[in-house]
Formats: structure tokens, C-alpha cells, sequence
């Protein structure tokens, strides 16, 4: 459906610009990744709001999404199972949050948990994918913001920890980026 609707697009763009057939790929591929990106992030916070958790889904688009696009991360097939997946770590992040609030060990193991994560993203490479190629200055760049921005949401995380008792909203950071660093190793070992 996102593939038919960004050809109609990129179609109609394209006549109104007489640009050649690889201009109509180039247009009807980006449209296609705007259009997938929009019904992720309107599905993510819809499902957000459903679930009475919008500061969740806020949260989750912001930390996911920053990090996976600078880090790299699994790559499904299809734009179907893309979005199937997106929907279900969102999910799944509000529910094991929901389910692990009275683990013992309290906010010490969600701290070690956000370091482990906040130390594999900063020694390890962002994932390259085969379908989308980078070149090393991207790599490069892509590694000293992805290592900027867990830095930023790593100290915020701990910092707040010990003075404010949102720990529900900071073990759902912790858990949201702990499945980006999921995401990273599935695609690492698939490459």
C-alpha cells in the first residue's frame, strides 16, 4: 500500500518536473521511507495514547529513533514486518517496564543495565546494512553523534534517578534503549 501510494506521488512529482526514470526511483524511494517513517510514528503514538501512555511513546520516538539511525540496527524485509516490529518493541518496552517496577535491586540494576548498553554503543561501530550503504565519513559521523546522544541520555538518566522518583518514565529509557542495543547485536550478527 506505502509503495503504491509513493508512486502515485513520485509519479505525479516527477511529471511536473519531467525528470528521468532514475529521478522517479530516487523520488518514489524517498517518498516511500517519509511515508513509512509518518505511519510508524502515528501508529507509535496512537498506541501510545490507547495505552494512556503518550509520554511513553513521545519518549520512545525520541531515544529509539535518534539511536537507531546512528547506531544502525536490525532491518527487517518488508515496510509490513518493519512496522510490525516497531509496534510490538513499543509495546513490549511499556509492558516489561509495567512488569519489572518492583524487581529488587531497585534503581542500581537499571543503572548497570543503562551502563552495559551506554558502553556497547560507545565501543562498538554503527551496523552497517548491505541495502543501504554509508561511506566511512558517515560511519564516522554517525558514531560521534550516536556516542554524544548515549552519553546525554545516559548521565540524564542516572542524574534523575537520584532526584526524582519518576522511576517508572526511567526504566522505560533504560528498557528503550536497551532495545535499540538488541536491535544492534541481532543485526551485528546477521551481517
Amino acid at each position: 500500500m506505502i509503495h503504491r501510494m509513493a508512486l502515485k506521488l513520485s509519479n505525479a512529482l516527477a511529471d511536473r518536473t519531467n525528470a528521468d526514470e532514475r529521478a522517479r526511483q530516487i523520488y518514489c524511494y524517498g517518498i516511500e521511507v517519509i511515508l513509512s517513517n509518518v505511519t510508524t510514528l502515528l501508529s507509535v503514538l496512537l498506541i501510545g495514547l490507547l495505552m494512556d501512555r503518550i509520554d511513553c511513546a513521545v519518549i520512545y520516538l525520541i531515544i529509539y529513533s535518534s539511536l537507531k539511525v546512528t547506531c544502525g540496527g536490525f532491518h527487517a524485509r518488508t515496510q509490513l514486518v518493519c512496522w510490525i516490529i516497531s509496534i510490538m518493541s513499543f509495546v513490549a518496552t511499556v509492558l516489561l517496564t509495567d512488569a519489572t517496577l518492583s524487581i529488587p535491586g531497585g534503581r542500581a540494576l537499571w543503572i548497570v543495565i543503562l551502563v552495559l548498553c551506554t558502553v556497547y554503543i560507545l565501543l562498538t561501530p554503527p551496523v552497517m546494512n548491505s541495502n543501504h550503504p554509508v561511506s566511512q565519513k558517515t560511519v564516522k559521523k554517525n558514531k560521534k553523534i550516536s556516542s554524544f546522544l548515549i552519553l546525554v541520555y545516559s548521565i540524564s538518566i542516572v542524574v534523575l534517578y537520584f532526584v526524582t522518583d519518576w522511576y517508572f518514565m526511567l526504566n522505560f529509557m533504560v528498557l528503550t534503549i536497551l532495545s535499540v542495543v538488541i536491535g544492534k547485536i541481532i543485526a551485528e550478527r546477521k551481517e
